[in-house]
């Protein structure tokens, strides 16, 4: 299993109850990963798989059972671990949206195309997203901003500050 193969789309953030179950944050708030039952996540020996058999709901908080996690001590393993999916079995996205392993690494540009930074990821606000550059520089990714997306960059209107 190659990792190239693999996207990020969340982390266990901790143990829920005593039964096994984990508290999942999905890397953004669609809800594009209800259907995945087989994930993967990163050990020392490399990627292994294993399958969510159960997911839920508590308040706003997603919840997951893993195959084989049946106590609050074998669930303790699995904190703080990041969850990949095969990019294959992901679902396709309407027009005009992107995963963000899609975007991230890409070249920003200017309209008069000079290299703004590459993205290193993107801050889910439930409103815009913003695109965090290398250099710390947040971009709002929204339609009135972006003039096109290619597969080596992400071309944008940058406002110009006004004086004042």
């Amino acid at each position: 299993m190659s990792e190239k193969e693999y996207a990020i789309i969340g982390k266990i953030l901790r143990p829920f109850g005593i039964k096994g179950d984990l508290i999942f944050q999905t890397v953004d708030d669609r809800r594009l990963y209800e259907h995945i039952n087989k994930v993967a996540y990163i050990t020392e020996e490399g990627l292994e798989t294993i399958s969510i058999i159960w997911r839920g709901m508590h308040h706003s908080r997603s919840i997951i059972h893993l195959e084989g996690v049946d106590s609050r001590s074998s669930a303790e393993g699995f904190r703080n671990t990041t969850i990949l999916v095969k990019i294959k079995e992901l679902p396709e996205l309407p027009e005009n949206e992107y995963y963000e392993f899609e975007l991230v690494d890409k070249n920003v540009i200017s309209e008069e195309n000079k290299i703004l930074g590459k993205i290193d990821y993107v801050i889910y606000t439930g409103g815009t997203d913003v695109l965090v550059l290398s250099d710390g520089t947040l971009v709002p990714f929204c339609e009135y901003y972006i003039i096109g997306i290619t597969d080596e960059y992400v071309k944008l209107k940058i406002p110009k500050a006004e004086n004042g």
